[in-house]
């Protein structure tokens, strides 16, 4: 609850709570039903601001109320409970754009950038179509940041799918894989391609929203693939997870 020109005005926050202690596999299962519970809460309970936290230290009363009060005139902007959500939720959103990638409004903030991708896009095309083919030998291949610049690279291409994609995947860069997986449905086998960016807890969160603005960019250029895989680490990527994923992906396309 909160006042305006003597007004008590009453405004709901839908939280949004991920620890960063839940296992990948576990988060990308809760995930798939995200949509159902936030469109339940929001039918059923209408509220005016999404709060995203991972840590219980991010959330306090002082600011939610600051970042209600942004959007509804009910704070000062210049206020200091204002400055601090807003700084807490810039940090928070250039992580949340560097995986999710969409550049979206987080806690009111919209992440800009003016950062340009540089890539051979040529060449990174000729290195992805090597592993669409069924009979190619290689069924992965990478790109990542170099973390000086933001020169997409191109980088291993080989066999082993998920062991050999998380052995050649370089642990402290912006790295994208697209893999190539055979899926068992019936009596058919079906091959599948999963996207998967990687973004490492020890890249500088600066870095971290220059190139989760590019993220859009990047990954029009590994298109098409039938489903996304976001990760801190490529030691995360299991067998179990992405065809959890990949399941996932084909049940929502199956109901919708």
């Amino acid at each position: 609850t909160g006042k305006k020109g003597g007004i008590s005005t009453k405004k709901f926050c839908f939280i949004v709570w991920t620890p960063d202690g839940v296992g990948a596999v576990q988060k990308a299962k809760i995930a798939t039903h995200a949509g159902v519970v936030k469109s339940a809460f929001r039918k059923t309970y209408p509220y005016h601001y999404d709060y995203y936290v991972s840590n219980k230290d991010e959330l306090s009363e002082k600011d939610v109320m600051a970042a209600i009060g942004k959007l509804t005139g009910t704070a000062e902007l210049d206020s200091d409970a204002a400055k601090l959500h807003l700084q807490k939720q810039k940090e928070l959103g250039e992580q949340r754009a560097a995986i999710a990638g969409q550049g979206k409004n987080l806690g009111g903030v919209t992440m800009m950038s003016a950062a340009q991708l540089d890539v051979d896009k040529e060449a990174l095309l000729e290195h992805l179509a090597a592993i669409r083919k069924d009979d190619a030998p290689n069924d992965f291949a990478i790109a990542y940041f170099d973390n000086d610049s933001t020169k997409l690279l191109i980088g291993s291409t080989g066999s082993g799918s998920i062991s050999g994609a998380v052995a050649a995947t370089p642990s402290d860069c912006f790295s994208y894989l697209l893999l190539r997986l055979s899926e068992r449905i019936d009596a058919s086998t079906i091959t599948r391609f999963l996207f998967v960016a990687i973004t490492p807890q020890s890249v500088p969160s600066k870095l971290k929203g220059k190139f989760g603005s590019l993220f859009g960019r990047v990954k029009d250029l590994f298109s098409p693939f039938h489903a996304t895989l976001n990760l801190d680490s490529a030691t995360e990527l299991t067998e179990e997870l992405a065809n959890l994923t990949i399941r996932g992906d084909r049940a929502k396309n199956s109901a919708s």
